[in-house]
């Protein structure tokens, strides 16, 4: 409906329409448009809108809790939305401005340092590498914690 129109036209359009759709268009050609001025140093009257292109973009997976503990997946869907927009001069050409990209931002993971997760990795190896070395050569906790202790307690402990 906005394809090949001035984006003047193409906004008072999408803004009067009552569908929700509609109100997301107008947001991201508005962002274009903006792009257009301040990067590309574009006056507002001379831009069309080229082409729109709406795909699939990446599904975010939740999951509801449902009774005897199972769950039912939640598909939470993103879409990519690219408009592009060109250039219409005075004499009948057209000249591409600029191809934008708009998509819904995804919930970002928290980075770390990395060192506490392979701290802990290399704390689980070690203990794992001394159990087995215990296991090879016959040794138990208990009995060495025998060994060292006191020996007057050991004979009071044995009478």
């Amino acid at each position: 409906m906005v394809v090949g129109k001035n984006v003047n036209d193409a906004l008072s359009f999408l803004r009067l329409m009552p569908k929700k759709g509609a109100q997301i268009l107008y947001k991201v050609i508005r962002s274009a448009v903006a792009n257009a001025q301040h990067n590309l140093k574009q006056k507002t009257d001379d831009l069309l809108v080229k082409k729109i292109s709406i795909n699939k973009g990446m599904v975010l997976k939740r999951a509801i809790p449902r009774s005897r503990g199972m769950t039912h997946p939640i598909l939470k869907r993103t879409s990519n939305i690219w408009v592009e927009l060109e250039h219409g001069a005075k004499d009948g050409k057209k000249e591409p401005v600029e191809t934008i990209k708009k998509e819904p931002e995804a919930p970002k993971k928290k980075k770390t340092a990395g060192s506490s997760a392979d701290e802990s990795r290399k704390g689980k190896r070690r203990i794992q590498k001394t159990l087995r070395q215990d296991l090879l050569t016959g040794k138990n906790k208990q009995q060495e914690s025998m060994k060292t202790r006191n020996p007057q307690t050991a004979k009071t402990q044995k009478v």
